[in-house]
């Protein structure tokens, strides 16, 4: 009876996840989401790089806003 009774309490401590220590932990992310994220990086950029081209006087302000307008889609 007592060999049943470890049994049992062994049974009931979950087993380790055995992983690649190598491998980095990533969250599984939908090809929707890995193009949602990738697609707000590739916008950002886009608005840093028109900055800079308002800040060395190649854009005005007002064409800045348009596009940024445009690019986060509130047009």
């Amino acid at each position: 009876m007592a060999a049943v009774e470890v049994f049992r309490f062994f049974a009931e401590i979950p087993t380790p996840i055995k992983s690649d220590k190598n491998q980095p932990i990533e969250p599984k992310l939908s090809d929707s989401q890995k193009n949602s994220s990738s697609t707000i990086e590739d916008v950002m950029a886009e608005l840093r790089n028109l900055k800079m081209l308002v800040d060395e006087g190649v854009l005005t302000e007002e064409e800045f806003q348009q596009k940024k307008r445009q690019l986060l889609q509130l047009d």
